[in-house]
């Protein structure tokens, strides 16, 4: 006898489900599509427990006939195609026929709709896939759909979905989407009474996305306008500050579809190729719209991943289109404070020419070449030096430029033909030792030279600033602190040895450090803050951080909710008092959002919390001072690994002294 079955439809209409009907934010999405497909200019969504216990969704679009109204449940029921062939013409959102008759065979649903041919409207009761009762009802024109108990028949699937607030943190990123796509729809979410999203539906996309991300990232947009072969291109694109740690605040849309694309991704990272720093992330909505020939949607049944017949065109037409945007269209006024600085800068060198030439002699930045100045009665040799760590300096009003501060020493008396100007006899303030306070013994004449009185300016003393001997760390006893090279790395001489230190590897390990301990025992104090920080979140970014609330304030934030999905931060932790702190917050979301588990807390995710770090530690191209250098010092020599940064790269590299005579030929 033989084994194989036909399946009944209402077991064949459960498996389709588990393709189709992943979690409630799917409910969701089927149901929106078919509701923009119906014309809706505005559409609401209400739901509790995340949506599993409740889901209504209501529209004023063109309705359901009353003789169409039970047939729609009906698996591979549409109104939207007729035939294969249709299969390359398709414009609307859905098309398939599946998700009615998925979502009726595992939930209770109820179907209201009315056309406006119709005075009353028709009513249906499905659950489990059974019809439960039929009838007229009376109700505006449009539909609205309700669907409760999601999964209650089929529990290996219930059993599968997260938190409540997890789900609910989905449905809320389907729809900020979908209200990207059509920003002339007017979509209204409410969770658990609570109204976290509500677009205005004019048309306007920068005011959709105004009504969801705020002004700070709308106010950083450039519009993007493009058309070629066929495809064309509009959305905004940002610029700093609108760009981020991850690719969440990306969202791309082919012909009214949200989509996922490598192509249309790569496209974008090779337009910011020279834009951004590596591993940012700009901000941007971009609505691709093309023949439907030259797409196909029919890849999967989330219909979230497409096939472009001619990839590398819109590899193309997206990078153009981006350039175009960020190149043709950069504001005049940065430009002009670019060429009113340069011209200030350019004033304040002949200034500065001028005062050589009375022998008004200024410093730079970083011990340099020697400049020989040659003069009749005058064999005195003058320095054009940079000092990339100083130890002492005072910013005087000439540009960038900064003038060391010097120690007067006896007057000596230069007797010039036009000048009787006394001058003191200076010296450059030597690198200091990373745990000795005295100055290294170098030949006064190698730092000697003559500057006028007025420029003379009182040094402090060197054991008010640094730690006691005592309290710093072995790792780096005896290190003498030769200074800063390019604003990065850090260099200490111990030994025979050469010290490089990259001062943001290094303190990112620091901070990842303390956070951790924080987490553990709860001990970071906190900064308030003088003029507390608002920051206006996404709807799915507030909703995850309320649910990793516990988070924040163990490492020392105090966040208070402001209205909306705004945020008031009132305190910061202590070591994070330098920090961008809306780029900490951002960036630890954002890792949050962008993985497979939105449910997994902040507490136990390594990746946000090195995220995090990294974004809180001191940045490459950042002047130190020797305080600074010290106390980086002090901190990291106390870890149990101070030589690797989170993310593997190392913090401390050496090189001998032998190594360094090897490269000069001396040995």
């Amino acid at each position: 006898m033989g084994k194989i079955i036909v399946l009944d439809d209402l077991t064949a209409c459960k498996i389709a489900a588990g393709e189709v009907i992943e979690r409630p934010s799917s409910v969701v999405k089927e149901m929106l599509e078919n509701s923009i497909d119906a014309g809706s200019t505005s559409i609401s969504i209400e739901i509790k427990a995340g949506g599993v216990k409740y889901i209504r969704i209501s529209d004023n679009g063109k309705g359901i006939e009353p003789d169409d109204a039970i047939i729609a449940f009906d698996n591979h029921a549409t109104s939207k195609i007729c035939c294969a062939d249709d299969l390359e013409t398709v414009h609307t959102l859905g098309f398939r026929g599946e998700a009615l008759a998925s979502i009726a065979s595992v939930a209770d649903v109820e179907l209201t709709s009315r056309t406006a041919d119709n005075p009353q409207g028709i009513y249906v009761h499905i659950k489990g896939g059974h019809i439960e009762s039929t009838g007229s009802r009376g109700s505006s024109k449009g539909t609205t759909f309700t669907v409760s108990d999601l999964f209650y028949n089929t529990p290996a699937r219930y059993k599968f979905l997260k938190k409540d607030a997890t789900e609910a943190g989905y449905i809320i990123d389907i729809v900020q989407r979908l209200a990207l796509a059509h920003p002339e729809v007017s979509l209204k979410l409410i969770s658990a009474g609570i109204t976290v999203l509500h677009t205005p539906g004019n048309g306007d996309l920068l005011s959709c996305i105004y009504s969801i991300y705020g002004k700070e990232v709308s106010s950083s947009l450039k519009e993007v306008k493009y058309s070629d072969s066929g495809v064309q291109i509009h959305g905004f694109t940002g610029l700093d500050p609108a760009v981020y740690a991850n690719r969440t605040r990306q969202t791309f849309f082919v012909n009214g579809r949200h989509i996922k694309s490598k192509i249309i991704s790569a496209s974008l990272d090779a337009s910011y190729k020279t834009i951004t720093m590596k591993n940012k992330f700009p901000f941007c909505v971009l609505s691709i719209t093309l023949s439907p020939y030259n797409v196909d949607v029919n890849v999967h049944p989330a219909k979230i991943e497409v096939r472009f017949s001619d990839e590398s065109l819109i590899f193309k037409c997206i990078y153009n289109s981006i350039q175009n945007a960020i190149f043709a269209r950069l504001p005049i006024p940065e430009a002009q404070l670019h060429n009113q600085l340069e011209n200030q800068l350019q004033n304040q060198l002949q200034k500065a020419e001028q005062q050589n030439q009375q022998n008004q002699h200024n410093y730079q930045t970083e011990l340099t070449p020697i400049v020989s100045d040659q003069r009749k009665n005058s064999d005195q040799q003058y320095f054009k030096t940079e000092l990339t760590t100083p130890v002492f300096e005072q910013k005087v009003d000439c540009g960038d430029q900064h003038f060391l501060k010097t120690e007067a020493t006896p007057t000596v008396s230069d007797k010039r033909a036009n000048s009787d100007q006394q001058y003191f006899k200076t010296e450059l303030t030597p690198p200091y030792s990373a745990h000795n306070p005295t100055p290294l013994s170098i030949p006064d004449a190698a730092y000697s030279s003559k500057v006028p009185k007025s420029q003379v300016l009182e040094q402090p003393q060197i054991a008010d600033i640094l730690p006691e001997p005592e309290s710093r760390p072995k790792l780096f006893e005896n290190a003498i602190i030769i200074g800063q090279a390019f604003n990065t790395y850090i260099i200490l001489q111990q030994g025979d040895q050469l010290l490089y230190i990259d001062q943001h590897a290094a303190h990112e390990r620091i901070m990842y450090e303390k956070i951790k301990l924080a987490i553990e025992e709860e001990n970071m104090p906190s900064q308030m803050l003088f003029l507390p920080i608002t920051l206006v979140l996404a709807p799915s970014e507030h909703q995850i951080l309320k649910n990793n609330l516990a988070f924040f304030e163990k490492i020392g934030f105090i966040i208070e909710e402001f209205g909306g999905n705004s945020i008031v931060i009132r305190a910061v932790p202590s070591i994070m008092q330098n920090a961008d702190i809306s780029t900490v917050i951002l960036s630890g979301l954002g890792i949050v959002q962008s993985s497979s588990n939105k449910n997994q807390s902040l507490l136990r995710n390594d990746e946000a919390i090195y995220t995090i770090a990294c974004k809180a530690a001191v940045k490459a191209n950042k002047p130190l001072g020797i305080q600074e250098i010290q106390e980086l010092l002090d901190n990291l020599g106390q870890l149990d690994n101070p030589y690797s940064c989170p993310h593997g790269r190392p913090t401390v590299i050496r090189m001998s002294k032998n190594e360094l005579e090897k490269k000069f030929k001396r040995i």
